[in-house]
């Protein structure tokens, strides 16, 4: 806020005499040593002063934006590594799962199997074996009991 007499704001505010004296003072001493006040600004080169630190301020922006792109550009490709080596490692796992999975189902088949062979009477393939009968196989005994015939008519039978 621009004070148009500081003298009369001083004055309802309550300031007495002194603090008008030295404000008074101040601006005498002010105006007496500030040589850029009195020369007549150039509105050109006050512009181009103006131009030259808004491009210089646009300047450093755009070198702070591509460092910022350059370090997204690396933290997605961290990411993009880090995404891919955790499916790698859950594939693994899920793989690593199914085939013991796929093991542990084979040995309780097999175990399941032995002990349904296990769990048969013996006595069950004994008695389907030829020498159930006494030792010597059923095709021999029987054969024996037959009478030979050797071609020279009744040789002593019963006929």
């Amino acid at each position: 806020m621009k004070v148009s007499n500081p003298i009369k704001v001083l004055v309802s505010a309550g300031g007495g005499l002194g603090a008008i004296l030295a404000l008074h003072q101040a601006q005498v001493s002010f105006s007496s040593t500030n040589t850029a006040s009195t020369k007549p600004v150039d509105p050109v080169a006050a512009q181009q002063a103006q131009v030259a630190s808004i491009q210089k301020a646009i300047s450093t922006l755009s070198q702070q934006e591509q460092a910022v792109q350059a370090q997204l550009t690396q933290t997605k490709s961290q990411l993009a590594a880090k995404q891919a080596a955790v499916a790698a490692a859950s594939q693994a796992a899920i793989a690593a799962q199914n085939q013991a999975q796929a093991q542990a189902q084979a040995a309780a088949a097999r175990a399941a199997a032995s002990a349904s062979v296990a769990a048969q009477p013996i006595t069950q393939f004994v008695a389907s074996s030829p020498t159930a009968s006494g030792g010597a196989p059923a095709a021999t005994t029987k054969a024996s009991s037959h009478k030979s015939d050797d071609g020279g008519g009744d040789s002593g039978g019963d006929n």
